[in-house]
C-alpha cells in the first residue's frame, strides 16, 4: 500500500475515532475494512465502521455509527441497524440508512415494552453496504439493564497449617496468588453472568502442586447469580489446572447501572487439607 494510501485510510480512521468519541458509559466497536466473504462488482474491500453503543441503560438511549470505504464515499455508504429483542431469537429492522451522521433513538417504543427496562437485554447488530455490494456485519452488541463489566480480578487460595501428630507430619499453610487478572465478562444466562480468565495467569506465590504444575500459571472461570434481593450473590468457580470447583458467596457492589466490583469467598479441600478461596474483582 502507498504511503499515501496509508495516510488516507490513517485520516479516515481518525476521523471515525472523533466522530465517535465515547462516553463514560458507551463502547466503541470497530469492524470490517478487510476482504470478506461478501463480493462483487471487482470491489473486494468492505466498509470499515464503529458503532457506538452504551454497555447499560435503563432510560432511552442513542446508538450512532460511521463508516469508510476505499472506493465510495461516506455519503453512498448504506447501513442497516437490526435489533433483536428480549427473548427473541429473530431480528427485526430498526432502520435504513444512506449517508452520515447516522444514529437510532431506542426507546420504550422500539423495544414494544412499557419501560427501557424492561426491554432489556436488548442486542443489535450493524450492516454496512458500499456501492459495489460488498457488506459488513457488525458482532452482536448487547445493551443490558446493568453494565456487568469487569476489568481486573484477584484470585487467592490459601490452604490452613496443621500441627504434626504421633502418625503424621504437619504441614505449613500454602498460598496461590493471582493479582489482577484481565477478565473477559459475558452474559451467560437471566441474571447470570460468567466471568473468565482472559489467558492464563501467573501466580506469586504458587505453593499448591495442584494449581501450579503448568509453569505456576492458573485460570478461573466464575458464573455468577446476580439476585437484588439476595443477602449475598452465590456462584461457581472452576480454578485450572487443577479442575477444582467451588462454590462462593459474597458482595457484588452495583452503583447506579454499574457493577463495579465483586468480593466472594468459599471454603474447600485441597490436596487433604481445608482452604478458603476468594475472588475479587473491579472495573
Amino acid at each position: 500500500m502507498s504511503l499515501s494510501k496509508m495516510s488516507t485510510r490513517s485520516l479516515c480512521t481518525a476521523a471515525i475515532a472523533l466522530t465517535l468519541a465515547a462516553s463514560a458509559n458507551a463502547e466503541i466497536t470497530d469492524f470490517g475494512g478487510h476482504t470478506e466473504r461478501f463480493k462483487g462488482g471487482g470491489d473486494k474491500i468492505p466498509p470499515q465502521c464503529s458503532i457506538n453503543v452504551p454497555k447499560a441503560s435503563q432510560e432511552p438511549f442513542t446508538i450512532k455509527w460511521y463508516c469508510i470505504d476505499d472506493n465510495a464515499g461516506s455519503q453512498d455508504i448504506r447501513t442497516e441497524l437490526w435489533m433483536f429483542r428480549k427473548d427473541s431469537p429473530a431480528s427485526e429492522l430498526v432502520g435504513n440508512f444512506l449517508g452520515f451522521p447516522a444514529a437510532a433513538y431506542i426507546d420504550e417504543k422500539t423495544l414494544h415494552t412499557a419501560t427501557v427496562a424492561e426491554g432489556l437485554p436488548v442486542r443489535f447488530r450493524l450492516l454496512a453496504k458500499d456501492r459495489a455490494g460488498i457488506t459488513t456485519v457488525s458482532p452482536v452488541i448487547t445493551v443490558g439493564a446493568t453494565d456487568t463489566s469487569l476489568d481486573t480480578c484477584t484470585l487467592e487460595v490459601n490452604t490452613e497449617g496443621t500441627e504434626s501428630t504421633g502418625d503424621t507430619t504437619g504441614v505449613p499453610a500454602a498460598s496461590v496468588r493471582a493479582t489482577n487478572v484481565p477478565v473477559e465478562v459475558t452474559e451467560s444466562g437471566e441474571n447470570q453472568i460468567t466471568i473468565k480468565s482472559a489467558e492464563p495467569a501467573g501466580a506469586t506465590p504458587c505453593e499448591l502442586d495442584s494449581f501450579c504444575s503448568d509453569d505456576s500459571e492458573v485460570s478461573f472461570e466464575l458464573t455468577l447469580t446476580l439476585d437484588e434481593a439476595a443477602e449475598s450473590q452465590t456462584g461457581t468457580i472452576t480454578i485450572n489446572p487443577a479442575g477444582q470447583s467451588v462454590e462462593l458467596s459474597g458482595e457484588a457492589k452495583v452503583e447506579g447501572i454499574k457493577l463495579s466490583s465483586i468480593s466472594l469467598t468459599g471454603e474447600t479441600t485441597v490436596e487433604t487439607v481445608p482452604a478458603t478461596v476468594s475472588l475479587n474483582c473491579s472495573q
